[in-house]
């Protein structure tokens, strides 16, 4: 289990030989409504292929809903 604080900085990485089982509970409400503009309806019951992030628009997606982004990700291997 993992707690973050309002605020806190935090990331998490899936590789692609590790299953993911979550439950994510977010509050205040408002972080659904940033998934969904960032992210596209599945078409199949599976992770989507790796795909280009456009930055620009994550960026005015995280600003519209108040979410501020760091820097990217950690790629597989670093930490």
């Amino acid at each position: 289990m993992r707690k973050s604080t309002h605020g806190e900085a935090h990331t998490f990485l899936v590789g692609p030989a590790e299953p993911l089982r979550c439950l994510q509970l977010t509050t205040p409400s408002g972080f659904e409504d940033f998934a969904a503009a960032v992210g596209s309806v599945a078409t199949e019951r599976r992770l989507p292929d790796p795909g280009p992030v456009d930055p620009a628009a994550l960026g005015h997606a995280a600003a519209l809903h108040g979410i501020e982004l760091l820097g990217p990700p950690p790629t597989p291997g670093e930490g």
